[in-house]
């Protein structure tokens, strides 16, 4: 219902009559947990509203055996939020259960804003528990590095949100028991697009892997849905690794000039392709862009003579139609690669049939 009233609204209008946004509001923010973030705040605060006429009308959420074994020692969940005087008919303990329910949703809610102390918090509470949840964040680091080349373990924990959304993304379908109603679920991803296709796969892949009990029923009964989660978590970190398909590009320019400087930052900027270091040989490389002048090496000369077909040569004064033609380029040698990629996979998967 949260979902619904969200995308209706937008935090744009209160849906409801029933409770007083500004009452609310002042209630939440006297919460310990309550978010900084305006947009935060507002999720949160509908979300509320939705339990809070949800109890009034006498439906109650329940503990699970899971949850207990998971939170039942995280201090910050003992808290209600539920006072006696507004829920009088309820016994404590169905008042903490809702109080929990709470919490739960605020902590398993992704969000890419600073960590605060109490996210930490739950990040280190998640990291020292013992549970099928643990053991699949921590099958997926060596499960990745093994078929991203270029990817170390390290790259997978330098950022903090990474890390900790990845722990939320786990931990929620365990708790939930299989995949759960989200914002996302509305909106359809191209899922052929061409540089994503084959990263898709690999986390289906691993997903697929994890063991047959029913420990990991959770994950495996709707395993798309959970290898989809975690590829829109790993999307804008897998662009900085580097792998097979991308295409490999050698610049020689002068780094030192200014005028150069937009050559840099557009390669840079281009996710199809990685700039390799000044020190590569120039046999490493797909294509060569080169700013030939009577002080490039005789050797270098010869194999830019001897290679025409993988060189661009380029200009200081270059316009927008040079670099777009730079782009058309590289384009197409990608989409070879990723034909080749596409085909070896294939082949693979004919083979495993």
């Amino acid at each position: 219902m949260t979902v619904f009233y969200w995308l209706a609204t937008h935090g744009s209008g209160w849906p409801f009559s029933s409770i007083s946004s500004a009452q609310l509001d002042r209630q939440y923010n006297e919460l310990k947990t309550h978010k900084v973030d305006p947009i935060a705040a507002l999720q949160e605060e509908l979300f509320w509203a939705v339990c809070r006429i949800r109890m009034a009308h006498g439906h109650y959420v329940g503990y699970c055996a899971r949850f207990e074994d998971v939170f039942g020692e995280m201090a910050s969940f003992d808290e209600t939020i539920y006072k006696q005087e507004l829920f009088a008919k309820r016994d404590p303990e169905a008042r903490r259960a809702e109080s929990c329910f709470f919490y739960f949703y605020q902590n398993k809610t992704i969000n890419f804003t600073p960590l605060t102390e109490n996210e930490q918090a739950l990040q280190e509470f998640l990291l020292s528990q013992k549970t099928p949840a643990n053991d699949v964040v921590e099958a997926l680091g060596p499960f990745l590095t093994a078929r991203f080349p270029g990817l170390s373990a390290d790259q997978l924990h330098r950022s903090t949100h990474l890390a900790l959304n990845v722990l939320r993304v786990s931990f929620s379908f365990y708790l939930m028991d299989g995949n759960y109603f989200k914002q996302a679920d509305f909106f359809g991803a191209n899922k052929s697009s061409y540089r994503e296709q084959r990263q898709r796969q690999v986390f289906l892949e691993f997903v697929e892997s994890l063991p047959d009990r029913p420990a990991y029923s959770a994950f495996k009964r709707d395993p798309e849905a959970f290898a989809e989660l975690l590829f829109y978590l790993f999307v804008p970190v897998l662009a900085q690794f580097t792998e097979e398909e991308k295409v490999k590009l050698k610049l020689l320019v002068e780094p030192t000039d200014i005028l150069n400087r937009a050559l840099f930052d557009f390669v840079d900027d281009l996710g199809i392709a990685t700039r390799l270091p000044v020190c590569a040989d120039l046999d490493e490389a797909d294509l060569v862009v080169a700013v030939r002048d009577d002080y490039m090496a005789s050797d270098i000369q010869r194999w830019l003579n001897g290679h025409a077909n993988k060189v661009i040569d380029w200009y200081l004064d270059a316009t927008v139609t040079d670099r777009h033609q730079l782009y058309e380029r590289i384009y197409a040698l990608y989409q070879q690669k990723q034909a080749a990629v596409n085909k070896l996979a294939l082949k693979e998967t004919k083979a495993r049939a």
